[in-house]
């Protein structure tokens, strides 16, 4: 049996390759990509040029946004069965926003709510048509750089302290658990292992966080004292407003 690995230029899929490497050697891991050298050539966006290899049995782990993923085996579904007859089952990565984004005031969470609600819908019926195991992972935070590959959570905040003089944040933003993509890849290694040694056919979602619980603040904060660059300039003022007040100066934006 294969494991076809996608979004492989993430810092978890990378995370996932080294681990994979490290542990099975019995097993291929295939790697499709649209950009990364040594791997099968594919866009998600284009299902039509997916090709099944040796016409072996494949499991399909994946770090691309569920949505595309959704998608694309949606048309292989209707369009295209015979490319899904060796799949056996599907581990995807989705995200917590599910559900705290789901009240959200904000038309931009409301929107990512909805895709990923659609796409797990999709999933779940894909599950239900295929008799397969699929197991959606729904991380929080991911951060963590993995060799030349960089979070886009993590990096983002520091390129904010290091060229703001003032970061205003709202007082009351709620908890987050950052979780490593490290070990997310190792939840998702896991589950591929059980995969492989079972013939169970279930659907399942796993929720998961990092080991410590953290507000924003605190991950502003740390972030603030623990760059270097700081150590050669003065560090970003970090100030807490009402959230009243934040949300209606943020409105105009």
């Amino acid at each position: 049996m294969n494991v076809y690995l996608f979004g492989a230029t993430t810092t978890t899929g990378q995370a996932y390759i080294d681990i994979f490497n490290k542990n099975i050697s019995d097993k291929k891991l295939q790697v499709f990509s649209r950009y990364s050298e040594g791997s099968f050539k594919l866009d998600l966006d284009m299902p039509d040029a997916f090709e099944i290899i040796d016409n072996q049995d494949f499991l399909l782990v994946s770090f691309a946004p569920i949505w595309k993923v959704a998608k694309f085996l949606e048309y292989l579904r209707n369009k295209r069965p015979e490319k899904l007859i060796f799949l056996k089952g599907i581990i995807a990565c989705s995200s917590s926003s599910l559900y705290t984004k789901r009240f959200s005031f904000s038309k931009f969470d409301k929107k990512l709510y909805e895709k990923l609600n659609i796409s797990e819908l999709i999933i779940t019926k894909i599950q239900r048509n295929l008799g397969i195991p699929i197991c959606i992972l729904q991380p929080t935070l991911i951060y963590g750089n993995v060799g030349i590959y960089k979070d886009k959570n993590i990096n983002y905040l520091k390129t904010l302290l290091n060229n703001l003089p003032i970061l205003v944040i709202p007082s009351d933003s709620g908890l987050r658990q950052p979780i490593h993509s490290y070990q997310l890849a190792y939840i998702a290694f896991y589950k591929t292992e059980e995969f492989i040694k079972s013939s169970e056919n279930e659907m399942t979602k796993i929720t998961i966080g990092g080991d410590v619980t953290l507000s924003y603040r605190q991950i502003l904060d740390s972030l603030n004292n623990g760059n270097k660059i700081f150590k050669k300039k003065r560090k970003c003022l970090i100030l807490e407003i009402p959230n009243r007040i934040f949300f209606f100066l943020i409105i105009p934006l």
